[in-house]
């Protein structure tokens, strides 16, 4: 009887996470298509958030070195 009522929870247990898995796909799936919706209907809005994360990343960059050179200065 024990083992009846393991085998059944496990596979309620795995039946619970296939439901889970599969809804997490399928949300996935609906997000990319939202998304490629979204970037196909606004153009403008995708390269203006391109150009405002190359010129973020050039100024995290110089603010690395600034850092990185300070950091050296202070060892020495």
């Amino acid at each position: 009887m024990k083992k009846q009522i393991f085998l059944l929870a496990s596979v309620l247990l795995l039946n619970g996470c296939a439901s889970t898995v599969k809804s997490a796909l399928q949300d996935t799936t609906e997000n990319i298509q939202q998304t490629t919706e979204y970037i196909r209907k606004n153009p403008d809005v995708v390269d203006n958030a391109t150009s405002v994360m190359k010129s973020s990343s050039e100024f995290i960059g110089k603010s690395m070195k600034v850092t990185g050179d300070l950091l050296q200065k202070i060892a020495k």
